[in-house]
């Protein structure tokens, strides 16, 4: 009887304790204008609510995710203070405001700029008719252009915030002085307008790496071969000669690209004699915009590659020791470009069909070689979209599978050959 009572009184003294309340410190969330998702730390575990919003959060950094339709997405990092007693019974309050992810541009002509008939805006390659023109973009970098038939082109690009209105005035200083009538234009200029550059080139330096490995290699003259920071000169220029003469919205986004590099000859010891390498380059091809938004760009991109290699000794003769190679292929690929005025960063890779690769492919009885690339770079253009500096990394991978027959001389089972580096160029936009 007595055990009975005491576990009666226990389980009467449990029920009546009194329930902990939630670890954590009450915070109180708010955003201008008001209704945006909270996401705490990242998305995969769904919205905590919308604001206004009432939380229990732990003490210390909390990152949030704010998202509202129509306004741009902003990241913040609170702090939660730790309270104790009655400072912990009111809620820490956070508030935020929220840019429109929108903004009205217009263009119009000075009063002092009058502007022939058939003049007409173009913002973003897009022909937006004759100005003044009032349009929403998003928020950042736009190009604008004013074609108008007698006069100089004019381009701009303007970074709009959100919320605002951006009005961009053309002055009579910047559209340039009419043509004057007595110099009638020849008949081949007639109608001629530009849309941008005609071409930009650019020349620099390329410091470059190469390592070449043979897999299971069963003769003694399939040696590794390693290369670093090898010197290259680099020149390469793109192109859109269709602009000074039609305005087109397809051939605008449409350029020939083309390039060569040259190094000084490399020397190579260690082999049991001196030999002298040679590493050239050139490249020739088209690129096609298509993708060209305020702040993104996609690019699709082909053409055609020549890679040299080559070895020979002191008596001009090749060496069969070193992967002697001479690349031609075919290059298929993009790039994604980020902008941000003056500044430009694109990620592109692309595959290498590779129609011959050389002496060294004809060293076995059988080979079979293919390719791809990687690059990543920046840009920054200056003096008003006429001078560009940029770095860009570049990295290329060709695989080999051979095959070999009993009593031949070179035996392995393939090989990998990657070449990377990095180029740092100047250029001039025309």
């Amino acid at each position: 009887m007595l055990l009975i009572v005491a576990i009666v009184a226990g389980g009467a003294r449990v029920a009546g304790a009194k329930t902990k309340p939630p670890k954590g410190q009450k915070v109180h969330l708010e955003t201008e204008p008001p209704g945006a998702d909270v996401y705490l730390g990242d998305k995969d575990a769904g919205a905590a609510g919308q604001t206004p919003l009432d939380l229990t959060l732990p003490d210390g950094e909390h990152t949030l995710i704010l998202e509202l339709e129509g306004h741009v997405p902003k990241f913040e990092v609170i702090v939660v203070e730790k309270r104790t007693g009655k400072a912990a019974k009111a809620a820490q309050d956070f508030s935020f405001t929220l840019d429109p992810s929108s903004a009205t541009l217009i263009v119009n002509v000075a009063d002092d700029a009058p502007i022939p008939e058939g003049s007409t805006v173009v913002i973003d390659g897009e022909d937006q008719g004759a100005p003044p023109v009032s349009i929403q973009v998003e928020v950042g970098a736009h190009q604008v252009q004013l074609i108008a038939p007698g006069r100089d082109p004019y381009e701009e690009w303007v970074e709009v915030e959100g919320g605002e209105e951006h009005v961009l005035t053309v002055s009579a200083a910047s559209l340039g002085g009419p043509v004057v009538e007595e110099e009638a234009p020849k008949p081949k200029s007639k109608g001629k307008r530009i849309h941008g550059p005609i071409g930009v080139l650019r020349t620099g330096v390329e410091i470059g790496f190469r390592k070449f490995r043979y897999d299971a290699p069963r003769t003694a003259n399939l040696r590794p071969y390693d290369a670093s920071g090898s010197v290259q000169i680099v020149i390469d220029a793109e192109l859109h000669p269709w602009r000074r003469f039609v305005a087109n919205r397809v051939l605008d986004r449409l350029s020939l690209t083309g390039g060569a590099g040259l190094a000084p000859t490399i020397t190579v010891r260690g082999m049991g004699e001196t030999i002298e390498g040679y590493w050239r380059t050139q490249h020739a091809g088209v690129r096609f915009r298509a993708l060209n938004k305020p702040q993104l760009a996609i690019d699709v991109e082909g053409g055609w590659m020549h890679l040299l290699y080559t070895f020979r000794d002191m008596n001009n003769l090749p060496v069969d020791e070193v992967p002697d190679v001479n690349y031609h292929m075919i290059r298929i690929g993009g790039r994604v470009v980020y902008r941000r005025k003056p500044v430009e960063a694109w990620l592109g890779v692309d595959n290498r069909l590779v129609v011959t690769a050389g002496p060294l492919e004809e060293r076995f009885a059988a080979a079979d070689v293919d390719g791809f690339g990687l690059r990543a770079g920046a840009a920054m253009w200056l003096l008003d979209r006429h001078l560009e500096g940029r770095v860009e990394g570049t990295l290329t991978r060709f695989g080999y599978t051979f095959q070999s027959e009993a009593g031949d001389a070179f035996d392995a089972d393939g090989g990998s050959d990657t070449l990377y580096g990095i180029t740092i160029s100047v250029g001039g936009a025309y």
